[in-house]
């Protein structure tokens, strides 16, 4: 993979990335038990992790 493809990109791509739909949100933390633990693969921009950390939930960054 040519990774200078990407280099110095980082801060366009974050702003043009669109967010999380606030109902997409609720779904899915709708089927999580009480005090789990959220693990972000790959967390990219860090939207999803920062919409989870909002409503309180812990996440791991892998």
């Amino acid at each position: 993979m040519n990774t200078e493809n990407f280099t110095g990109k980082a801060e366009a791509y974050a702003k043009g990335r669109p967010g999380y739909p606030k109902a997409a949100i609720e779904t899915i933390v709708g089927f999580a038990p009480s005090g789990a633990v959220f693990a972000d693969i790959g967390a990219g921009t860090g939207k999803f992790t920062v919409k989870l950390a909002e409503r309180g939930w812990s996440v791991t960054l892998r």
